[in-house]
């Protein structure tokens, strides 16, 4: 506030109000008697309007009823003090009518002597010096852990380790081309007779499936099952596309005849020798029949193809079809039960 309004000699001093904004009436228990001659009651605002008239009352003691003892007008620079005397018991300040938005501070001052009007307050002095920082204070408790955070993205995958060594070799296992899935009974006589039975995969050798060096392994076994009383010379053929091995009108060794069923095997073997349209194969034919109940002298007989080694030629970039053939001298009948080519 611009101006502060003292008494020369303060004795009881009573706050009505910090911030009074005028809206209504405010009031104050005071306690006065006859030893305090002079009040006086001051107001300092802001925000006064045009028309700032403030009626100030008092309550005689032992009346209960308040009197009005003058009025201040705020209107000029929002202070005035109104100055009056009696014994009373408490104040009341009030505006008619009524107007709010104005914060003013009122207080009484009581006194045995004159008021007197001071000047304005001074300018606020300069601040002082800042002190000494002070201790620090000890360490507060450890707070408690805070939840886990949400995880991270997935970072970057990483250069890849070095090769590890090499395995062991494994067990090489020659390929089966074809197998047999039944028995086939076979006449044989003065015309070539196929002992390869029906069965999965096939008899036929796939184009430049063939290296230097590959075999091809064909295994027959089964019975004689009818046979002439004295043996039969047989003439056991391959064939392998265009190239036949062996003649169906000559051969090495015979059948035994004999009274009862004997066990019969052949194993057939072709080498590639060189590929090409102008490839190069060589092929042996080896079979044995008979046994202990053999006429000639109870051993078996052994059989196999004319062709003693001789080298064909084969195209081995075409696919070639195999067979095993077998005539005979005279009729027998033969029973086979398995058979078998691979390629090695």
């Amino acid at each position: 506030m611009s101006t502060d309004i003292r008494p020369q000699r303060r004795v009881p001093r009573t706050l009505i109000a910090t911030a009074w904004n005028g809206a209504s009436p405010i009031t104050a228990d005071v306690t006065t008697h006859a030893g305090l001659a002079q009040h006086q009651l001051a107001i300092a605002a802001s925000g006064v309007p045009a028309s700032g008239l403030v009626t100030v009352w008092i309550r005689p003691i032992g009346s209960g009823v308040y009197v009005s003892v003058g009025t201040i007008d705020l209107s000029v620079n929002g202070t005035g003090r109104l100055l009056f005397s009696g014994i009373f018991d408490a104040v009341k300040v009030s505006v008619t009518p009524a107007f709010s938005g104005i914060t003013a501070a009122v207080q009484l001052d009581s006194q045995n002597e004159e008021f007197l009007l001071e000047g304005p307050q001074g300018a606020t002095g300069p601040s002082g010096p800042q002190g000494a920082t002070g201790p620090s204070g000890p360490q507060g408790a450890t707070g408690p852990t805070g939840p886990t955070g949400a995880t991270g993205t997935t970072g970057n995958t990483g250069p890849t380790g070095p090769a590890g060594p090499t395995g062991p070799a494994g067990t090489s296992y020659a390929p089966v081309l074809f197998k047999s899935t039944a028995t086939l009974s076979v006449s044989v006589g003065g015309t070539s007779a196929t002992l390869l039975p029906s069965g999965t995969g096939s008899l036929s050798i796939a184009a430049n499936s063939l290296a230097v060096g590959s075999v091809l392994r064909v295994t027959i076994r089964g019975y004689v099952t009818g046979a002439p009383s004295w043996s039969v010379q047989t003439y056991p053929t391959l064939t392998l596309g265009a190239v036949t091995i062996g003649s169906s009108t000559a051969g090495k060794g015979s059948i035994p005849g004999v009274s009862t069923d004997y066990p019969f095997s052949v194993e057939c073997l072709i080498t590639c020798l060189t590929t090409g349209t102008a490839g190069s194969i060589v092929a042996s034919f080896f079979g044995v029949a008979g046994g202990p109940s053999n006429v000639l002298a109870n051993v078996p007989s052994i059989f196999g193809d004319s062709s003693q080694g001789a080298v064909f030629t084969l195209n081995t970039t075409i696919a070639n079809t195999l067979n095993v053939l077998l005539a005979a001298s005279g009729t027998a009948t033969l029973l086979v039960v398995n058979a078998i080519l691979e390629q090695l």
